[in-house]
């Protein structure tokens, strides 16, 4: 569930660079059993973005917050994560919000994920996962995105009666409603620290479709494409996973990093 880019998100193939020796822990342990929990996580993306109506060196900043738990699964573990919002503090010339209800419409995603401990520092990566945002796909990591609202696949994934996802928009003295499709596929690893936390870099590809508007006075904009490339510089585009209490929900994690529903 870029991410805006006009991208949501939600928000996100590829492998990650883990933090320095400094930042990572001291506790010696041998346990990988140790990073089970449960975790309030914070996905930044740093992008580009390039469309008919932005320049190509657009910079585009999102903040994407989950829910997330690490659980025994047989002899390996995997990750439960649930989208809960997406905030967009940086995205120049575009400005853009998308309610926590559209991000929360993605759903639960199960990823197998590896653990291994190296000279008592416990290391995770995620396998890659495929999101897809206003469209059902038959095969989501691969199918051509809808381009346009009469695709039979896209979907109202927020309920608000319209095509795909909503985002509300400005751009200058224009603002209004856009509808878009969007997928990413994104994955991460991290280190443990000494405080238990982990904390890593995740790399994404985004894409996304824009499939409609609403009264934005922009008539280049419906059926357009977006380009969102994360930015070359991998310290930039971050994950952080800080233990929360079992049973949390999407609220906690909103309350956890301080952050106002919507």
């Amino acid at each position: 569930m870029r991410i805006l880019s006009l991208s949501l998100l939600l928000a996100l193939t590829a492998c990650s660079v883990a933090p320095t020796s400094s930042e990572t822990s001291s506790i010696e342990t041998n346990s990988v059993d140790d990073v089970v929990g449960t975790y309030a996580m914070k996905i930044t993306l740093s992008a580009t973005q390039k469309s008919v109506f932005l320049p190509e060196t657009a910079p585009s900043t999102s903040d994407l917050y989950r829910l997330g738990e690490i659980v025994r699964d047989g002899e390996g573990f995997k990750i439960i994560e649930n989208n809960c919002a997406a905030r967009f503090p940086n995205t120049g010339a575009l400005k853009a919000y998308v309610k926590d209800l559209t991000v929360q419409s993605i759903g639960e995603s199960v990823t197998k994920l590896t653990v291994t401990s190296e000279a008592g520092a416990i290391k995770i990566a995620r396998d890659s996962l495929t999101q897809v945002l206003g469209a059902n796909l038959v095969n989501p990591a691969s199918d051509a995105l809808p381009t346009n609202s009469k695709d039979p696949r896209v979907i109202d994934a927020d309920g608000d009666g319209k095509p795909g996802a909503t985002t509300r928009a400005s751009f200058g003295l224009l603002s209004g409603d856009i509808y878009f499709v969007q997928r990413s596929t994104n994955t991460y690893s991290a280190l443990m620290t000494s405080d238990g936390n982990l904390k890593g870099l995740i790399q994404d590809k985004t894409e996304q479709s824009l499939i409609g508007k609403g009264s934005i006075l922009i008539p280049s904009l419906a059926l357009s494409p977006v380009t969102i490339t994360q930015d070359k510089d991998a310290s930039k585009s971050t994950v952080t996973l800080e233990r929360i209490t079992a049973g949390s929900t999407c609220d906690s994690v909103l309350a956890h990093y301080k952050i106002a529903a919507e």
